[in-house]
């Protein structure tokens, strides 16, 4: 499913299900895949929220005057997922 949002702090995408894993894609525009894994959902966050349930998630916090988006995967499938950054100039297809 793609969408378009902005957010000053974070956004969560997870699936419907609790306990379910779901299918995750994210691509920059350029069409770079960053992410393609089953996990439980992820975070995309803002520097501003990075220190709200980006940070509790396991990423950590970003300060507010870098330009960037903070990615964090809850519970991959398989095994663990470092949390990534993009620049805010790069738009993220989900």
């Amino acid at each position: 499913m793609d969408f378009e949002c902005t957010a000053l702090n974070e956004v969560l995408v997870k699936g419907v299900d609790p306990g379910h894993l779901i299918n995750v894609t994210i691509v920059e525009n350029s069409g770079e895949e960053l992410i393609r894994a089953r996990m439980d959902g992820v975070i995309i966050a803002t520097p501003t929220g990075s220190t709200a349930y980006a940070l509790a998630a396991g990423g950590p916090a970003v300060d507010i005057r870098l330009a960037v988006k903070l990615i964090v995967p809850q519970r991959p499938s398989p095994g663990p997922w470092s949390p990534l950054y993009t620049h805010t100039r790069y738009p993220l297809r989900y």
